[in-house]
Parts: structure tokens; sequence; C-alpha cells
């Protein structure tokens, strides 16, 4: 038997599709797995996991953090958790946002308006910029700062907005020279990804649901529509402006899926589009439609009175002593979306479960035990399996997650 010691974001899907996947496809096989777990010096923000593999000829158990399970899965989670078993139902409605390369593109409010100062047409090129950070503080989630897009326009057009094509020459054109892509060194005044198919798919939306792609709290904002808006790569966006989507997305059942289809880092859970293009959803609904509506005035009303973004919102709502009376009332609503969802799945043997407060991850959720997130899980990929085979899609959920990052 070897042991090893490594970082949790092992388990990440580009790690282990290239460590992990080869072990379990050959004569040995994940048979312990402890964690994550914190570093325990304060020194490092670092969670780590601790595995065993062994020759499969001779396992006589298999244990995941002290409880013997069937299989462990080479996303280290117990096999009816498994990634890997997921398969896509939901094609083309969630997306990253515009790879701009480069942080010479971005604006802040002042810079942005000194370049209009300079010249009233540099407007035409700027516009307004959503972060992920912005959808988890801004009061309501909103653009709160600006960025310089030319879209595909060739270096002759770009050259009529002088001083913001001067500003990307001066911050941004060096590092492109060092890139090994011709197209990002010859085209360094554009976007590295525009994110085309996105925009195709909400410009005729009222509003549209977002993710931090990095946050604690794994709950959607709802971002009213903006005509001239780039939203970042670091956001996943979901093209649907129902509110009964909303409500979906809202409840401990999505939750569940993305916290067991992802991994945490540093405290932080990844949200990817695979979640959502593998989450198998309710027919649409007048009741979840009339809750999510709820959900959202609740919210909003609770980020204006407070004066608190959504990411300290929902540490609230995860806070046992938090007494509040507009979070009662947001856990109440969250319970209710979780027993109409149930029951619209026939899963109402499932309903009026206790929540309680519970780490995971080393991130506090609020969110019923675990026996009821394990049989729910085990439903939800049964039903991902079940849609997928009748619509004959093979395709694996999380294969073409682009996830960009400044180089």
């Amino acid at each position: 038997m070897h042991g090893l010691l490594l970082k949790d974001s092992i388990a990440s899907f580009e790690n282990r599709r290239v460590a992990l996947k080869p072990v379990e496809l050959g004569s040995r096989e994940v048979v312990r797995v402890e964690g994550p777990s914190d570093w325990p010096t304060s020194s490092a923000e670092l969670r780590y996991v601790l595995l065993w593999t062994s020759d499969r000829s001779g396992i006589q158990m298999r244990v995941h953090n002290g409880d013997i399970v069937p299989t462990i899965g080479a996303d280290l989670k117990v096999a009816d958790d498994s990634f890997s078993q997921r398969r896509i139902l939901n094609r083309n409605a969630a997306f990253v946002g515009s790879y701009p390369n480069g942080t010479g593109f971005r604006l802040s409010l002042d810079e942005a308006a000194a370049l209009v100062e300079a010249g009233s047409r540099n407007a035409e090129v700027i516009w307004d910029y959503l972060t992920a950070d912005a959808i988890q503080s801004a009061i309501p989630p909103k653009p709160v700062s600006k960025i310089i897009n030319f879209g595909d326009m060739s270096l002759e057009e770009a050259s009529d907005y002088i001083e913001p094509l001067e500003r990307l020459e001066k911050l941004v054109k060096p590092d492109r020279a060092k890139k090994s892509s011709r197209s990002l060194r010859e085209q360094w005044w554009r976007y590295k990804a525009q994110a085309k198919a996105m925009y195709e798919q909400i410009t005729s939306l009222s509003h549209v649901l977002c993710f931090s792609q990095d946050g604690k709290n794994l709950q959607p904002a709802l971002v009213d529509q903006v005509k001239r808006v780039v939203i970042d790569t670091k956001v996943t966006v979901v093209a649907d402006d129902s509110f009964s989507t909303f409500a979906c997305l809202s409840s401990s059942l999505h939750r569940i899926w993305a916290i067991g289809d992802g991994y945490a880092r540093a405290r932080v859970f990844k949200y990817l589009p695979s979640h959502f293009s593998s989450f198998p959803l309710p027919e649409q609904d007048n009741e979840l439609d009339e809750l999510g509506i709820r959900l959202h005035h609740m919210q909003r009303a609770c980020m204006k009175n407070r004066h608190v973004g959504l990411r300290e919102l929902y540490n609230w709502v995860a806070e046992p002593d938090n007494r509040l009376s507009e979070i009662l009332e947001l856990r109440k609503i969250h319970h209710e979306i979780d027993n109409r969802f149930l029951q619209l799945a026939g899963w109402g043997d499932l309903r009026g479960n206790d929540y309680t407060f519970e780490a995971i991850a080393g991130i506090r959720q609020l969110l019923p035990d675990q026996e009821w997130r394990r049989e729910v899980l085990r439903r939800l990929a049964l039903e991902n399996d079940r849609r997928a085979t009748i619509q004959g899609d093979a395709s694996t959920a999380g294969e073409n997650d682009d996830e960009g990052e400044d180089e």
C-alpha cells in the first residue's frame, strides 16, 4: 500500500484527469482518503488530502474519512458522488465570460472618466465591467468598474480611439509580446476570448444568473441586464431569466450537486458551467417562479437595508446565532424552495428534513444532514444518467469547461 499527502486541488477536474484517472484505470485503486483538511499552521492558507492506493488484488476494504464505502472514485469521493459519471443535459445555457488577458484593459471609474474627457468618442469603446467580486459585494450585484473593449476592430479602426489604444499599447502590448500565441502577440488590442456565444444567448434577456467561479456560498446572483457590458471570465453565467430557474439554482439540491461536482481550494468552491449543464432541473413551475421572486425581493431588501453584499448576506445565513428577522425569512424561503423541488422530482419522502450548520471543506453551510445529502446526490446522479440516456448524449460534463486566467 502506498500513501500520499497532496494539495486538495489534486481532485479538481484538470488535475485528476492526468494524475488520478490513470490510477483508477490501471492496476491500482484508491482505498483510503482522509480530508480535505486545513494545514495545521496559520502561516499557510492551504488545504491537503491524504490518500492511500493499493494493488487491486490485495484490497480488503475502502475507507473514506472513517466510513467503509464500496468504491472511491478518481475525484476522491464516494462512488455515488463521482464527477466522472455526470453527463450534459442543458446545452448552450451556461458560459464563462470574456477573457481580456491583460490588466491594462481594466479601468477604474476615474480612469474611464479621464479617457472620455480626453475624447468624447472614447466612450464608444469603454464598457461596463461585471467582475466576480462585484457579484459578491456590490449592492445590488452590478458592474462597478469599466473596461476597454475594441471587440473585433482592426488596428486601423481601433486607432480612431487614440487614448484608449495608447493605454493598451503601454500596459498590454509589452506583456503580449512575450506570449507564445501568435494571435495574442499580433492582436494585442483584442481580448484573448470574447465569449461571443454567451452574449448572443443573453442579449434578449431581462436579467442573467451569475455565479462567482471562486465563491463560498454557491448562491447565484440575479443581475439586471446592461446593454454594453463585458462579463469577466471568472464569472459563470446561466443564460436564463426564469425565476423558477433562479429558485432551483438557489436550492440545497443544486448546492449539493455543485459541491459534489467540484472542489474547494483555500476555502473557496469553484463553480463552472458543467455544474449547471449536468444538473437535472425540474419542469418550470408557477410555485417555484413565485418562490424565486420572493427570494429575489428579500435578498435585495436585505442588501439595501443592512448595507451588505451577497457574500456577507449569505455568511449571515450560515451563522447559527444570527436571528435577524430578514435572515430567518431567507432561510424559510430556501426551505420552501427545497420542498417544492423535491415534490416536483417525486421525492416527497425527503421533504421536511431539519437543516444543520456544518462546515464542508472548511466552509460553513446551512444544509440538511449528511444522510439526506448523500441520498439526494445519489438520486440526482441517477436522474442525470436517465435523462442523458433518453437524450442519447454520452458527453461527460466538465470536458469543455473553459477556465480562463490571466497568464
